[in-house]
C-alpha cells in the first residue's frame, strides 16, 4: 500500500487510473493487479487518508 500512496502523491495534478497504477508499478518490478490497487484505494477513501476528487478545469 505504501508504494501506491507513494506514487498517488507523486502525481498530485495528473489524471491516474487504477490501472495506470498497476502497470506503472508493475513495470517498476512490483507485481501488482488493479483489482488489488482498487481494494487499497477504496480502503484509504474509507479510513479518510485521501479524497476523491473530482477534476476541474481552469481556463485562462
Amino acid at each position: 500500500m505504501e508504494r501506491i500512496i507513494k506514487f498517488m502523491f507523486d502525481s498530485i495534478g495528473s489524471y491516474l487510473s487504477i490501472r495506470k497504477i498497476a502497470n506503472t508499478l508493475t513495470s517498476m518490478g512490483h507485481k501488482i493487479t488493479p483489482n488489488t490497487v482498487e481494494r487499497y484505494i477504496n480502503a484509504l477513501l474509507d479510513s479518510l487518508i485521501i479524497y476523491d476528487v473530482s477534476r476541474f478545469d481552469i481556463n485562462g
